[in-house]
Formats: C-alpha cells, structure tokens, sequence
C-alpha cells in the first residue's frame, strides 16, 4: 500500500517522482528480491538489477535498480527495501534517464534517512519544542475547531525540520485520537474529524524529496550510488522521511 507520494513540478517529462509504500510479508528480505526480480525480469523491455546493501537510519536496506520504458520516454528506477516484523517498507524513486544524475543527490539523502521510529514526538530534538507541540495536540483533542487550526499550522509552518512525512503522521495520529475523543463522548461510532487542509501539505518533490531543503543537483552517475551501496562508511547527510 502506498503511504506517500511526492512528484517533481517541472513540466519535464517523465517527471521525477518518490513514494514510500508498505507491504505485509511471511519471507525473509532475501526470499523477497527474489520475488521482485522475477516480477521485473518478465518483462523483456526492463533491465532490472540488484546493487547491494544501503545504510539508512532504519539500518541496511537492498537497493535495486530497473530501466524501463514509457511512453514518455526512457526512465531509471531505484527501489530501497527495508524489512522489518514481517513489513516490507518500499521507498521508489524514478526519473528520466537523460536527468537522472540530476537527482541523484537528493535520491541518496532520501534513502539514508530512511528510519522506523516509534514516538513521532521524539524526532524533536528540542526539548521545549517538543512538550509545546504536545501541550497544543492535547488542546487541539478537545478543544474547538480554532484549536485544532492553531495546531495543524504550528506543525506545517513551525515544525518543518522532520519533513512533510512526518508531518502528515502527526496530523494524521492526531485526527485520530480526537475522531476517538468525540465518538466516546457521543457514544457513538467513530466519524471523521476535521480534515487536513489539502492545501498546506505539500506533495510536490520540491517540498519534499523527503527533506524540505534537498533540492541540490549533482552530476553524479549510477555508479557512485552503487559505491554507496556496497562502502557503508561513505557519509549519509541526511536528517529524515
């Protein structure tokens, strides 16, 4: 299932884009490739191979790469896999071949920072930061619908460091809970609350690339990807998804 996508706003074609998707599996990440491979490799058209491990933040992922084509025109395909308690989490990124090492930077920062975590909250290194974002999510539960605004655009404008994912599985958790609150207090089913403003959260590459501020281009080839994937010492410079 995809959680999330992302997709360039130039009007190049084919567009760069990234998603992260999820997938429940009874195989172990080896036995998992396999089955990728086989489903790429029966297309004739495609050329599809394995590059190796990549470090991430969630701990070494395997890398793979596919060309292919589209009626837009030739593209190349990097896909990172992470398997942890029986969940693929798949991260694919893809752009033109003729632009791809454009995108190779920010395609690398985004995979580094690849990472499970628990406590959204924790990701706030900011000590009074973080108890002031949850002293605003508890009144947002409970409070009116002003409440609930001032804390949606506290996390969009003034918590941006974690990225555009995170932000939308705060928003996300928070809806909810406080979906949770008022159907207890109604004793009834749970219904929708109020819904995230579309139009504060971006999801655009140029928001994201799973980092607001990775927007760098390199002319860096395939290959020093594929260094990266196989030397975990190179540097990973990156701080999220």
């Amino acid at each position: 299932m995809v959680k999330i996508g992302f997709l360039d706003p130039a009007n190049s074609r084919p567009r760069a884009t990234l998603n992260l998707a999820e997938e429940e599996i009874d195989c172990t990440l080896d036995e998992y490739i396999e089955a990728v491979k086989r489903i790429h490799t029966s297309n004739r058209h495609n050329d599809w191979i394995y590059l190796g491990m990549f470090p991430t933040k969630g701990g070494a992922a395997a890398l793979t790469q596919m060309d292919s084509s589209t009626p837009a025109g030739p593209i190349r395909m990097l896909q990172l896999i992470l398997v942890r308690d029986k969940t693929a989490y798949i991260l694919t990124m893809s752009a033109s071949k003729k632009q791809f090492s454009q995108f190779l930077t920010a395609f690398k920062k985004t995979f580094s920072s690849l990472c499970l975590i628990e406590d959204l909250y924790a990701e706030i290194s900011d000590t009074e930061k973080r108890s002031h974002l949850i002293e605003l999510k508890n009144s947002a539960l409970t409070g009116d619908e002003n409440a609930w605004e001032h804390f949606q655009n506290t996390v969009l404008h003034q918590y941006t460091q974690p990225g555009t994912y995170w932000q939308l599985l705060v928003l996300t958790e928070a809806i909810k809970e406080r979906s949770s609150i008022q159907a207890s207090i109604l004793n009834t089913p749970e219904t929708p609350a109020l819904p995230i403003n579309s139009t504060e959260v971006s999801t655009t590459q140029e928001s994201s690339s799973a980092e607001s501020s990775n927007k760098s281009l390199s002319s860096a080839t395939v290959d020093d990807l594929q260094d990266s994937a196989e030397h975990p010492s190179l540097d990973q410079e990156s701080p999220q998804p």
